[in-house]
């Protein structure tokens, strides 16, 4: 499985050093270079993490994508994208709801809201994932626990928790 991961804050980072390090690692983790000190450090530490030249080469090599931009730019970045129709999509973006990332991703489909926390770097901590998918579900307890619900409402109150 190939992912790419546009946004390399600190939560995007966690999630990427998780997976590197988990048994059944991706054979490719292909990185945005928004924040290029940290993208950087990553290529440098995993041998299956790249970075790419910019956001579009990101989504046109990858199977799955990890959004995790900051929701203040969430429109303007994802707005200029070209997503395909076969790609999973996995938000990691705070207070963008899946109507809205629907809008954005277009013609994406397969589109799941995630929040795990920093220590899924080291494969511990929950991971709230909506709607349910047992794939997601799956990439998520490599790294920790994941959660599935599958109404927002309640994936919006555990975020809050």
């Amino acid at each position: 499985m190939k992912i790419g991961v546009i946004g390399t804050g600190n939560i995007a980072t966690a999630v990427i050093r998780g997976l590197c390090t988990a048994q059944d690692a991706p054979e490719r983790i292909l990185l945005s270079p928004r924040n290029a000190q940290k993208s950087a450090a990553l290529a440098e530490a995993f041998a299956q993490a790249e970075v790419a030249p910019d956001n579009q080469s990101v989504i046109d090599e990858s199977d799955w994508m990890i959004l995790a931009v900051r929701p203040q730019v969430a429109h303007e970045v994802l707005s200029e994208l070209n997503f395909r129709s076969e790609q999973k999509i996995v938000s990691l973006i705070a207070a963008v709801t899946l109507d809205e990332l629907r809008d954005l991703c277009e013609p994406a489909t397969d589109i799941t809201r995630a929040v795990p926390l920093p220590p899924v770097a080291q494969h511990i901590g929950p991971t709230a994932i909506c709607p349910v998918d047992s794939d997601v579900a799956a990439l998520f307890d490599k790294i920790g626990t994941a959660v599935p619900v599958e109404d927002e409402h309640q994936f919006n109150a555990m975020c809050s928790a």
